[in-house]
């Protein structure tokens, strides 16, 4: 117990004698501020993984599927962890980010489902 005091001791001193403190201070600041300007920078697709992790977990919305969304029909033809791919019915393709669809009211017309 006492060696662990020890070593603490001269840690500390050393570290306060030769700076290495305020070294580890400045690389902490700046790791920090790394974090905070790339979290800022992927805030969306963060936004779009987890809702589209929800989507995946969610029952509801699956593969064939026909949605009304922002007063488009169209066809779900992929779920994908940051989009949804759909096709209109003139046939066109859309993708719709997926926090669009966990925000905002979307009408979900299921394909038919055989139950056997």
């Amino acid at each position: 117990m006492l060696l662990i005091f020890i070593t603490l001791g001269e840690a500390i001193y050393l570290g306060t004698t030769f700076g290495l403190f305020d070294l580890a201070l400045e690389v902490i600041t700046s790791i920090g501020a790394a974090a905070v300007v790339i979290g800022i920078a992927l805030q969306n697709q963060l936004k779009n993984i987890i809702s589209g992790i929800g989507i995946f977990l969610n029952p509801q919305i699956n593969v064939g599927d026909k949605i009304e969304f922002d007063y488009v029909r169209c066809q779900i033809t992929g779920l994908h962890l940051t989009k949804v791919v759909a096709v209109t019915n003139d046939g066109s393709k859309i993708i719709i980010p997926n926090h669009k669809l966990s925000e905002e009211m979307v009408e979900i017309f299921p394909k038919k489902r055989h139950v056997s």
